[in-house]
């Protein structure tokens, strides 16, 4: 089956546009990471105790928008048929 010009640029866009996703998708998933793990690394190289604060609970909170977003990121894209 030959695929016509406009399927063909549909699918070069389609492509494009979950690259874009992925890319925005994985840096909002580092970012998270980053953040949860930040509150809990700190204190072991400053050698003081570990102790839920709350800037613990905070970077939890920013833990989550980071994934949730990531998600959302993944849920926008599109079908490359």
């Amino acid at each position: 089956m030959a695929l016509s010009p406009d399927d063909i640029e549909r699918r070069i866009a389609a492509k494009k546009n979950n690259e874009r996703m992925k890319l925005i998708a994985t840096t909002a998933n580092n970012l998270s990471i980053l953040t949860v793990f930040t509150p809990i690394i700190s204190p072991i190289i400053q050698n003081q105790n570990l102790t839920l604060s709350s800037a613990s609970l905070m970077a939890g909170v920013v833990f989550l928008l980071f994934q949730f977003f990531a998600h959302g990121a993944i849920s926008l894209m599109r079908s490359e048929d």
